[in-house]
């Protein structure tokens, strides 16, 4: 029974989000239009796309996991409300950055090395992380540019010593917006395209701040994308644990398992 409630909440994630995200950012791509309100639309939309696809294809597999006893590791913990660049990645793709830890990094000295090895030893990873996602330019300056911040963290800014509730607010936001950027260079069909868009968002090219279609977009998919917002962190969970536990919790998890059919009954249709 929890292998199949798993898999139904991964299921939805990657039909009715996931999918509806993808679509709203080709449209955008397919528009032509530059704006600074629509390219901003479009890195929303690939960053909940990107997540929703991923941990829900994870929470899919953990689901059928349960359904027949194996039991796996958790691969994504909700890794948008992260501080710093180093906690996105204890949280994200988890089984990715674990492989990299065990059988990279470690081997290499990890961390119990002279600074200037630890940071050859930051540069290999990440720049294997790179090449692992794709044999292009772009893939190799994701790979690259995470080293960079990772290695600013560990060394120059040390933002796990901030005690100025301001300045850990100002630098997480920082880092998610680094994250998002970086999800353009990763998704760009090249190196150019992905600098010439993430300039678009600051009106590099002089491009208006709106147009009709990110207007339009903006109104079409609100909905969607306040959900997404919503679900990518753990409040939703939080809620259905304390609904498990409460007085009334055979009522409530009664309504939960309604809900839970008809979001099945939503992403078949959708499919």
């Amino acid at each position: 029974g929890q292998g199949i409630e798993r898999l139904l909440f991964g299921l939805s994630k990657k039909v009715l989000l996931a999918n509806n995200l993808g679509l709203l950012y080709e449209t955008i791509q397919a528009s032509g239009s530059r704006s600074i309100m629509t390219s901003w639309l479009g890195i929303f939309a690939y960053t909940l796309q990107i997540y929703f696809d991923f941990s829900g294809y994870s929470d899919m597999a953990i689901g059928m996991g349960q359904m027949v006893g194996f039991h796996y590791l958790e691969n994504f913990n909700y890794p948008y409300i992260s501080r710093t660049i180093t906690e996105f990645w204890r949280r994200w793709h988890i089984s990715l950055s674990t492989w990299f830890r065990d059988y990279v990094y470690i081997p290499l000295g990890g961390s119990r090395v002279r600074p200037v090895r630890h940071i050859f030893n930051l540069f290999v990873v990440w720049v294997l992380t790179g090449i692992w996602h794709g044999a292009a330019y772009n893939f190799i300056a994701w790979g690259f540019l995470y080293f960079v911040l990772l290695a600013s963290e560990k060394f120059i800014i040390h933002p796990e010593r901030f005690r100025n509730m301001l300045l850990k607010a100002v630098y997480m936001i920082f880092a998610i917006t680094s994250v998002m950027f970086l999800w353009v260079i990763f998704r760009s069909p090249s190196l150019e395209i992905g600098i010439n868009y993430i300039g678009a968002c600051f009106g590099i090219f002089d491009n208006v701040s709106y147009d009709g279609t990110s207007l339009f977009l903006f109104h079409e998919n609100i909905i969607v994308l306040i959900i997404a917002a919503f679900c990518a962190t753990p409040v939703l969970s939080q809620m259905i644990n304390k609904i498990k536990e409460c007085r009334y919790g055979s009522v409530l998890n009664g309504i939960r398992y309604v809900c839970l059919m008809f979001l099945f009954l939503c992403a078949v249709s959708y499919l």
